[in-house]
């Protein structure tokens, strides 16, 4: 496996500086940069592209472990709960934010004739970039710190580079996963509908009714892509979301439970120290003091 080449990772390096997480010039895109290894962490993997530069990270969903070094890609058309760590660092990737609808347009505009609708997947697919992948990589490069020439020229590169991927090995596969008269769609706007409304309880028949599923076969395929139920979902989110108040925007323990949906400060306290091994309060202020982020 041949991965992309240098030029990519040095650019990463720039535009992320010392920042784990930054926004490059082209919109939708970031730049992603752990200096070191570490355990494994409680993550919230967004919906997106990742193509790694450098380093390895190791991604876990359910029982399933991916390990991503540099040449390989992963596409996440919904939002997961995760446990992640880097096994081998620096590690740098670009990733590029997605949303099932954009991705379904751009399916439903290609060849049909390999991808008509199909089961529910796990939620992670992952390939290796390809030439074709490669040249726009190398092209996506140059722009990811040009601020005029991103913002111009960037989105052009994005959906060249989202073809390649449909267009690839496991294209097939993902574009009858994401083709919108498909089951696996309406999966997935389920949990975008979720999390959208994380502090209010879910309404089970609601998605059931919106899916065209009964409700068997909405658990049975909602745990297959997520690994978990809808309520585990719901309640990982909330918890990923409270840590991300807490550590970012310096939001209280208390506040942070209310705006996700807790009606018990206590309640929210045992769930969170559950997932993540230490109080609120002692988690966020230890990962501000190390300059943590908690994204992706």
């Amino acid at each position: 496996m041949k991965a992309p080449d240098e030029s990519l990772a040095r650019v990463i390096r720039s535009v992320a500086g010392d920042q784990e997480v930054s926004p490059s010039a082209i919109p939708g895109v970031a730049c992603v940069r752990r200096p070191t290894t570490g355990l494994m962490e409680n993550r919230r993997w967004r919906a997106c592209l990742a193509v790694v530069a450098e380093g390895t990270k190791e991604l876990v969903l359910g029982s399933v472990t991916y390990r991503l070094s540099p040449g390989h890609w992963t596409l996440t058309p919904v939002p997961l709960p995760v446990t992640s760590r880097i096994a081998g660092a620096p590690f740098g990737c670009v990733i590029v934010e997605l949303t099932p609808s954009d991705l379904g347009r751009m399916v439903m505009a290609m060849d049909p004739r390999d991808a008509e609708p199909g089961g529910v997947a796990p939620g992670i697919f992952m390939g290796e970039v390809d030439p074709a992948m490669r040249d726009v990589i190398h092209r996506m490069s140059t722009l990811l710190g040009s601020c005029e020439a991103g913002r111009v020229l960037g989105t052009g590169c994005v959906s060249e580079l989202l073809f390649h991927v449909l267009r690839g090995a496991t294209g097939p596969a993902i574009r009858r996963y994401l083709r919108a008269d498909g089951v696996a769609h309406r999966i997935c706007e389920a949990a975008l509908h979720i999390e959208a409304q994380l502090e209010r309880p879910i309404d089970i028949e609601a998605l059931c009714v919106a899916a065209h599923v009964s409700r068997t076969v909405f658990y049975e395929h909602f745990k297959h892509m997520t690994s978990l139920s809808p309520v585990q979902y719901q309640k990982r989110l909330r918890l990923l979301r409270a840590q991300h108040l807490m550590v970012h925007e310096h939001t209280t323990a208390e506040d942070a439970a209310f705006r996700v949906g807790y009606q018990s400060p206590s309640h929210f306290s045992r769930d969170y120290a559950r997932l993540f091994g230490e109080p609120p309060h002692q988690n966020a202020t230890r990962l501000r003091e190390q300059g943590r982020s908690v994204e992706g």
